[in-house]
This record gives structure tokens, sequence and C-alpha cells, in this order.
């Protein structure tokens, strides 16, 4: 059966979404997870691969398993066997056409800046922040 997830994750202790030798991936650990919950191996195919420290919200991946399990039984117990950063959302079963990247019918991509001298205590680690005044007649350039 091929099935779907909605996945979110913070970014900021990853080396990006995907598998790369000898570093923390979202990938790797989204499919450890699916591979415990089916006693079996478990690769997954993303709508997009997210770089270095980025986060997702909504990202939406597809596997196929010969076990079946409920998507219940998918969303839980991913979510039992991943770290505190990493969020399965949703789960559905899917025909055999669908495919996370090829089926997606769009991306939102979201840029947040702080823009103050001083930084942030509360969004340090998650936006990017500028001492400077910004231009933004040059930014929509």
């Amino acid at each position: 059966m091929k099935y779907v997830l909605g996945i979110e994750y913070s970014g900021a202790d990853y080396a990006g979404w995907q598998i790369q030798g000898g570093v923390r991936t979202v990938q790797r650990e989204l499919e450890t997870a699916l591979s415990k919950v089916a006693n079996s191996s478990i690769s997954v195919q993303c709508a997009g691969r997210t770089d270095s420290g980025v986060s997702a919200l909504k990202q939406v991946v597809h596997f196929i398993s010969y076990v079946n399990r409920s998507t219940r039984d998918w969303v839980r117990g991913c979510n039992a066997y991943l770290p505190a950063d990493v969020s399965v959302s949703w789960c559905q079963q899917t025909d055999d056409y669908f495919h996370a990247r090829f089926s997606a019918v769009s991306r939102v991509y979201r840029y947040f800046i702080f823009n103050r001298p001083e930084r942030s205590g509360i969004y340090n680690g998650w936006i990017t922040h500028i001492r400077q005044p910004l231009n933004e007649s040059i930014m929509h350039e």
C-alpha cells in the first residue's frame, strides 16, 4: 500500500532533509521511525528537500509498505519514535499514481527577517536578524 504523510519539523539541528553520511537529517529520522512501526525497511519520497537549518510546515512525503497499519497507527507510532522536533501531522492511503514531488501543485516558501538593532530572545534561531534598516524597494526588485 502507498501512504502519504504530512510532516513538520524544526530544521535547527539538522543538516537538511536528505540523508547524508555522518550527519543528522530529517529523512533519516523519519525513515527510522517508519521502519520501526512497519518492522521492516521503509524509504520515503518528499515533495521538496530543505537545506541545513531550514524548517518545514506541511511537508508532504509518501512511502510504500507491505505491512498493513491504520493511518492512525502510522501517525501515532511514528511520533512515538520521532524526536520532539519532527512530527507527523496526518496520514492517508493514496493510489499508485501519487508522487509527493511530482503530484505537488504548489509550494510556498516564507522568509522571516527580524529588523531592529537588538536581537530577539524569543525568535533567536528561528528567523534572520538584520540590524540595519531595510530598503524595501530594492528587496522587491
